[in-house]
């Protein structure tokens, strides 16, 4: 078994220092965003109303267009007591 002196010691510190450190792997690039999704929003009086096999209160309803069959859409829009918007999904 070999000693070291102190003096080995520190001058394989310095050389041990002085080795370049290995390159950070380049990091992935960020997926590219999805796009977002049309959407309607549907908002009804405050009792609720009924339309599409859906109910629609108060509170803003946010449809996904691809949930929704042909003619649907022009149901929503034509009935007056709901408030219709068009919007994407995030």
């Amino acid at each position: 078994m070999s000693t070291q002196t102190p003096e080995q010691i520190a001058a394989a510190a310095k050389t041990e220092a002085r080795k370049p450190k290995p390159a950070a792997k380049p990091k992935k690039p960020a997926a590219p965003a999805k796009p977002k999704e049309p959407t309607i929003t549907v908002v009804g009086p405050k009792e609720g109303r009924r339309r599409i096999g859906r109910r629609f209160g108060k509170e803003p309803a946010e449809i996904k267009l691809s949930d929704l069959k042909k003619g649907e859409i022009e149901a929503l829009k034509a009935d007056p007591r709901l408030i219709v918007s068009d919007g994407t999904a995030s």
